[in-house]
């Protein structure tokens, strides 16, 4: 009879033991059912797919690979949200047999706008010296319009006459900019504060950009728009041309006395020398890397870092940088993006 026993329990866990097949299928539909949780309870995830410490299962073929984003983009459909392949690739990783190459993908998945659930919202401040072009990013970004380099964009942001007058911010503005369920951006030349309702009603996540004023004088309103309206994120703006100059340096100060986390968006590069640029970023760099901030700058030039920079951006140690210009549009897409992929704190 013990014999008989023994038997039964290898037969047992003979039988219990998976091939590496049903391994792959019962481990691709646990995260499928961990990850549709999370975008119920959250809205949104990011998703590193075959990575050696991403989602799911790892070591893949481009079979694999395929087989993974169809059930990711079935499972999101049926739960009411979009699977979006923002980045295809392939790594180097340790196997039994020595190092191999395994496709890679990087997926958005996101809940589409429903009526009885509210958007996903965003608030990033944005912070930086007078003049630097705070308004005119805001202007360009809601409002899917390229600046004509005499205060066109930022005239469309403006509240007060004084400000369209002077060219400078004295008050805290609000301006939504709204995306779709595939990280698409809502907003166009249409757009304006009165009809803002209409896309916000259709938008899956809402990234609200609190424009805050650059002038000393005005130092206090900036300071309530950092506290009061509890940004997730800060937008410190520095113009190519002039550098970290001005009150620049106080608005970062706050920003990393209040923890809130900060990328840099350099402006003005169509109307700037070159050896002018390089030195505001090094000035930048210099900055960034002293003891009481400790960043590592980190400049974004291409998709793949903007992902990357999404990412980590709530990392004490890395600063995005873009380099941009409201004129010919350089990086503005780059610059959207990563505020609209960067998670709700």
């Amino acid at each position: 009879a013990g014999g008989t026993d023994v038997g039964e329990q290898a037969a047992a866990a003979a039988a219990a033991v998976l091939s590496p097949e049903q391994e792959f299928e019962a481990c691709l539909e646990h995260a499928v059912t961990c990850m549709m949780a999370e975008v119920n309870a959250v809205g949104e995830v990011m998703l590193e797919v075959g990575a050696p410490q991403g989602w799911g299962p790892s070591r893949l073929d481009s079979r694999q690979l395929a087989q993974v984003l169809a059930a990711l983009q079935q499972a999101a459909a049926k739960g009411g949200a979009d699977a979006t392949v923002l980045r295809q690739g392939s790594t180097e990783m340790t196997a039994e047999g020595g190092v191999v190459s395994a496709c890679t993908a990087d997926v958005l998945v996101r809940r589409r706008a429903t009526g009885g659930v509210p958007s996903m919202e965003v608030r990033v401040a944005v912070i930086g010296n007078v003049d630097s072009g705070k308004s005119t990013l805001v202007g360009v970004l809601t409002r899917s319009m390229l600046d004509d380099g005499r205060g066109l964009a930022r005239g469309k942001v403006f509240k007060h006459h004084h400000e369209e007058s002077t060219g400078r911010t004295s008050s805290i503005g609000q301006h939504n900019l709204c995306l779709d369920s595939s990280g698409g951006i809502l907003n166009d030349s249409q757009f304006r504060a009165t009809n803002c309702g209409d896309y916000v009603k259709h938008a899956s996540k809402v990234v609200t950009l609190v424009d805050l004023a650059g002038h000393e004088k005005y130092f206090r309103t900036t300071a309530y728009g950092l506290t009061g309206h509890m940004p997730d994120y800060a937008c410190l703006i520095v113009g190519a041309n002039m550098g970290v100059v001005g009150m620049c340096k106080e608005h970062l100060g706050v920003a990393l006395a209040l923890k809130v986390p900060v990328f840099f968006v350099i402006t003005k590069v169509d109307i700037c020398p070159e050896h002018v640029l390089k030195n505001t970023v090094q000035s930048l760099a210099s900055i960034l890397k002293k003891p009481g901030v400790r960043k590592k700058p980190y400049l974004v030039r291409g998709h793949g870092e903007v992902l990357t920079a999404a990412r980590n951006i709530t990392s004490d140690s890395l600063a995005p940088i873009f380099l941009t210009s409201a004129v010919t549009g350089r990086q503005m897409r780059h610059t959207a993006t990563c505020g609209g992929q960067a998670a709700a704190d």
